[in-house]
C-alpha cells in the first residue's frame, strides 16, 4: 500500500499502538491505521474518525493475536523491529500458559 507523506496524520498513541507505532492516515473519507506494508499481510483498520479507526485496528490486532498461526504470520510478513518481535514472542509464550482468549490450535 503506497501511503504518501501528505496522507499521514501524527497522533499521540498509547498502549499497544504506541509500542507498534502503526501509520495513521486519511484515505478518501476515512481515517485508516496500518501496521505493516499492506492490509492483506499487516494489521489494518478504518473508521470515520481517528478514534474509530484505532478501535477497528485494535479489534483486528486482537484477532491477529488470538492464535499461534496468526502471530507467526504477523512476525514473518511484517518483519517488525526487534523490540516488537520480542514483545510478540513474549506474548505468544505467556498466552500459552494462561487462558487469556488465546488458543494455539485455533486458526480462525
Amino acid at each position: 500500500m503506497n501511503i504518501s507523506p501528505d496522507m499521514v496524520i501524527k497522533v499521540p498513541l498509547k498502549g499497544i499502538a504506541k509500542k507498534l507505532s502503526p501509520k495513521i492516515f486519511k484515505h478518501e473519507n476515512n481515517f485508516c491505521v496500518l501496521y505493516g506494508e499492506d492490509a492483506q499481510t499487516g494489521i489494518y483498520g478504518c473508521g470515520i474518525s481517528v478514534e474509530d479507526a484505532l478501535i477497528d485496528w485494535e479489534h483486528q490486532l486482537n484477532k491477529a493475536l488470538s492464535n499461534d498461526v496468526n502471530i507467526k504470520r504477523l512476525i514473518a510478513n511484517v518483519n517488525p523491529p526487534e523490540n516488537v518481535q520480542h514483545f510478540l514472542e513474549t506474548y505468544r509464550s505467556n498466552a500459552k500458559k494462561d487462558n487469556s482468549a488465546y488458543n494455539p490450535k485455533r486458526n480462525f
